[in-house]
């Protein structure tokens, strides 16, 4: 399910992956075609995913946070939003670079996520490095659900054991959108769709009839990139090329480039020094790679315990604000949970 929820100061997209081997995809004459009926899925392939990047080095941070991942970490649940209740003490925190690129990415993630650290930089490896720029942190956390993943901000989420190219590529795609000013927006995206005969899948169909473009937007970046990196689409691809064509356009410097190019990469968020309450529990290790490497050190002086009553307030304003604005969207879980089953189910 993805919910849009747009505030001044929060923009959060909720994309919930179902893996079931039983239920079918349903045709629906309402909705326009979709491509690909059994969903995105079997466009992840093995030789996509062993062509990700391998990660060059992994520091600890012992005792800072960035601010996004101690938000979310400590989100509850509501109507909308799954609960996370991550302890901070259990929110390991570490940056990650690649070869491939000139900066370093902040990820983070309960000690108990389905992810491993290695799963995690593995999983974003298998981004382009110019994607991969868009995105400020990558976090991961537990779920007693099916394996989904949203955007908040420039930010992906990951739950469960989710290590689908498709979905963190239509996460990333999410953030790109967002930062180039609203891609799937645009008057010429808005008209290709309007000339093809098909989309993505049902997925992207479903969201259309809500006359939601982001979505199938998302979906087309995917088999774009697909196309891109050698994959082999269907025959009867032809009935959605403007979209891929536009959205090949907007994008092909995001895909194509061997490295990523910093003037259209994301800045780091503001980062938190732990708390004495919320020093990260002795029992969780996190060994640098290469092992000469050393922790990073605290950048900005201790906050008083009295902040982490602020910064839980904090938090649940944002939730709060980002609530009210969901509830006038119009569309609610029902069908968010149509749409999904008509998307990423066999």
């Amino acid at each position: 399910m993805r919910f849009e929820l747009s505030t001044s100061s929060l923009s959060i997209a909720l994309t919930a992956l179902f893996l079931s081997t039983t239920a079918t995809a349903q045709t629906n004459s309402r909705y326009p075609k979709g491509l690909y009926s059994e969903g995105l899925k079997v466009l992840d392939p093995p030789n996509l995913a062993s062509s990700a990047v391998s990660a060059t080095s992994l520091r600890a941070i012992p005792s800072e946070i960035p601010y996004s991942c101690y938000g979310t970490a400590l989100s509850r649940e509501n109507k909308e939003l799954p609960a996370i209740n991550c302890a901070i003490s259990s929110l390991e925190v570490f940056e990650v670079t690649y070869p491939d690129c000139e900066r370093s990415w902040k990820m983070c993630r309960c000690s108990d996520a389905d992810l491993s650290r290695e799963d995690m930089m593995e999983l974003f490896g298998m981004l382009s490095p110019n994607l991969r720029a868009q995105v400020r942190n990558l976090m991961a956390f537990k779920t007693s659900k099916s394996a989904h993943a949203y955007t908040s901000n420039e930010d992906v989420v990951v739950f469960g054991d989710l290590r689908h190219w498709t979905v963190i590529t239509h996460e990333a795609a999410h953030v790109l959108d967002s930062r180039k000013g609203g891609l799937s927006e645009t008057a010429v995206y808005e008209d290709a769709i309007k000339k093809d005969t098909c989309t993505a899948d049902y997925y992207a169909a479903n969201a259309m009839t809500r006359g939601d473009v982001k979505e199938p937007w998302a979906q087309t970046f995917v088999v774009n990139t697909f196309r891109k990196l050698g994959g082999v689409l269907k025959a009867d691809a032809g009935c959605m090329q403007n979209q891929l064509d536009v959205v090949a356009d907007q994008t092909d410097d995001f895909v194509k480039k061997s490295r990523c190019d910093m003037s259209m990469a994301t800045t780091e968020g503001p980062m938190f020094e732990r708390s004495p309450s919320e020093v990260l529990d002795k029992s969780i290790t996190i060994e640098n790679f290469p092992a000469s490497l050393t922790a990073v050190s605290p950048s900005k002086t201790a906050y008083p315990s009295s902040d982490i009553v602020i910064r839980m307030k904090e938090s649940e304003d944002e939730k709060s604000a980002g609530t009210t604005a969901l509830r006038t969207t119009g569309w609610g879980i029902a069908t968010s949970i149509l749409m999904l089953q008509l998307w990423y189910m066999n």
